[in-house]
């Protein structure tokens, strides 16, 4: 259930997985992240899941950003039960310098057509 669930997040990737689920009867992929938004011992350490088309261009970004962590903002609703809790995340905003983000534009418009991480 969504309601009253809303997250909103500021934070620096540290680590993700990639992978595809089923969602609505398609394979969908998918982007499981581990987001760092305070000092792990103060529980700093959050489960994000990306779906979609923002897999996609996260997948690009973190590709091209490798000299330093990647700080994005997260707004999503918190999922739980018995024994796990993780942000599904609605919107994924990668906070960037104008530079690194023309690096990225390039790169996911050079590849799109032929590149098998594009297809969604």
């Amino acid at each position: 259930m969504r309601r009253n669930n809303v997250v909103f997040m500021v934070g620096e990737v540290i680590a993700y997985t990639r992978r595809e689920m089923e969602i609505n009867e398609s394979l969908t992929p998918v982007m499981d992240i581990l987001l760092l938004t305070d000092s792990i011992d103060i529980s700093g350490q959050h489960k994000i899941m990306v779906q979609g088309q923002q897999t996609v261009e996260l997948t690009y970004l973190l590709a091209t950003v490798t000299d330093r962590p990647v700080e994005v903002m997260i707004i999503g609703w918190l999922y739980s039960d018995r024994d796990t809790s993780i942000v599904i995340a609605e919107r994924v905003t990668a906070i960037l310098d104008i530079r690194t983000r023309e690096i990225v534009a390039l790169a996911m418009s050079k590849h799109r057509q032929e590149d098998e991480i594009y297809k969604t």
